[in-house]
C-alpha cells in the first residue's frame, strides 16, 4: 500500500509542475508585499521566470496568491547559481544558500517560519 501511495505521489508531482501557471518575471509587480500579474491585476499564483538579455535564466520563484511559497533560485549571468532560498507563506522557511561566482558558499542558514535555526 505504501508503495502505491509513493508511486502516485511520484507520478503526480511532474504533472503538478507541468500544469503550473508560468509567467515572465517582467509581467509581475509588487504592491504592499503582494505580487500581482500586470495583465490581470490579480495576485499571481504559479512560477515566475526571469531571464538575462542573452536568454540565460536569471531567476525563478513560486508564488501562491501573490506570496512566495516554495523555492526561489537566482543565477549569475554565467549560468552558475547565485542563491537558493525557500519560502512558506511568504516567510523564510527551509534552507537559504548564497554562492559567489566561483561557487564558494558565502552564506548558509536554515529557517523555520521566518526564524533562524541554529
Amino acid at each position: 500500500m505504501r508503495f502505491l501511495l509513493l508511486l502516485a505521489i511520484i507520478i503526480s508531482s511532474p504533472l503538478a509542475v507541468a500544469s503550473m501557471n508560468v509567467i515572465s518575471a517582467n509581467d509581475l509587480f509588487d504592491k504592499n508585499g503582494i505580487t500581482y500579474n500586470r495583465k490581470t491585476n490579480e495576485p499571481f499564483s504559479g512560477r515566475a521566470v526571469g531571464k538575462f538579455y542573452n536568454g540565460q535564466p536569471r531567476s525563478e520563484a513560486v508564488y501562491d496568491n501573490g506570496i512566495k511559497d516554495g523555492e526561489e533560485t537566482i543565477w549569475y549571468m554565467n549560468g552558475k547559481v547565485r542563491k537558493k532560498a525557500a519560502y512558506k507563506d511568504g516567510v523564510r522557511h527551509g534552507e537559504w544558500t548564497t554562492w559567489d561566482r566561483d561557487q564558494r558558499v558565502l552564506f548558509h542558514q536554515n529557517y523555520q517560519k521566518g526564524d533562524r535555526v541554529y
